[in-house]
């Protein structure tokens, strides 16, 4: 085997992984603290740890494609500094969900290059929705009209959620949206173990910021992230499941879904070309099950 210098951006990435082993044995996973303000000069003088349009803590409700607030900065959560550096709160802990999550979309995953899919996405995409949700859809990954625009579910599938959403009487902006990985594998191939644990502390830190009362996995990819072991659709369906975080109180229940892609590819019967909607009628079932279970006939407030 060849012997070739090693270059700099292989001891950056080595030093980059250090730190973050460090991190994790010190604090064991995510936090919320801030991260030092970005060097001025040079450039457009944009943060490189930042996604594009992210916005500093302070959004009381939702985010939009970009992890944009749809409403107007809490009062007194930042404060603009004439050089256009932000200071946050002091104590994280008297943060609102929206500033978690935007804290976290910002200066925890940043400009992400932790496992190799940094190499051929185009966006990530943190997810959407109300910051204060009763209600998490998990998916898989990101398609590659997501990759595109920075959303989850904007496709066909995205299209068929939206559907199941509104059957059991709610609104996709009333509800927050995500993916166990926020960038999208190529030619949208299963995820890799270790994609699936560099990104699900992610998940795990976006749940305890919403703190939904419900969470939906669509797949067995997301079913399984949220139930910490391999899941099979069909022995999963049919029952509420419980998702447990160590760095949280209490559990959750989980309901399991088919993902919105497989039912889409069985609308339609491989032989006789019929319509066929057993398992989209199953899902709407199920869900209704699982929401009446969980907040009474009349839904989440």
């Amino acid at each position: 085997m060849s012997k070739e210098p090693r270059d700099d951006s292989v001891g950056a990435l080595a030093a980059d992984l250090a730190a973050h082993l460090e991190h994790l044995e010190r604090f064991g996973g995510v936090r919320y603290l801030d991260a030092p303000a970005p060097r001025s000069g040079g450039g457009s003088g944009a943060n490189p740890r930042s996604s594009p349009g992210a916005t500093a803590p302070g959004s009381e409700r939702a985010f939009t494609s970009a992890g944009r607030p749809q409403e107007q900065l809490a009062a007194g959560a930042v404060a603009a500094a004439p050089g256009g550096s932000r200071q946050q709160t002091a104590d994280p802990a008297s943060w609102t969900p929206a500033q978690k999550l935007i804290h976290l979309q910002q200066r925890v995953i940043g400009a992400c290059r932790r496992c190799p899919l940094c190499e051929t996405r185009r966006n990530i995409v943190f997810g959407e929705g109300s910051a204060r949700a009763r209600i998490m859809i998990v998916g898989e990954a990101p398609g590659a009209e997501e990759d595109n625009t920075g959303r989850p579910f904007v496709g066909a599938a995205g299209q068929r959620l939206n559907s199941w959403i509104e059957a059991v009487g709610l609104e996709r902006r009333g509800v927050f949206i995500a993916n166990v990985l926020k960038c999208r594998p190529p030619n949208n191939r299963d995820p890799f173990g270790p994609e699936v644990m560099a990104c699900s502390k992610f998940l795990r830190a976006q749940i305890r910021a919403v703190r939904p009362a419900l969470l939906v996995a669509l797949g067995r990819f997301a079913a399984s992230a949220l139930l910490g072991r391999p899941v099979r659709m069909n022995q999963a369906m049919g029952r509420l499941h419980s998702y447990r975080d160590p760095r949280d109180t209490g559990e959750r229940p989980v309901c399991v879904l088919y993902h919105p892609a497989y039912v889409l590819r069985q609308d339609r019967g491989p032989d006789t070309g019929e319509i066929g909607k057993p398992e989209n009628e199953k899902v709407i079932e199920e869900l209704r099950r699982a929401v009446a279970e969980v907040f009474g006939a009349n839904g989440p407030a």
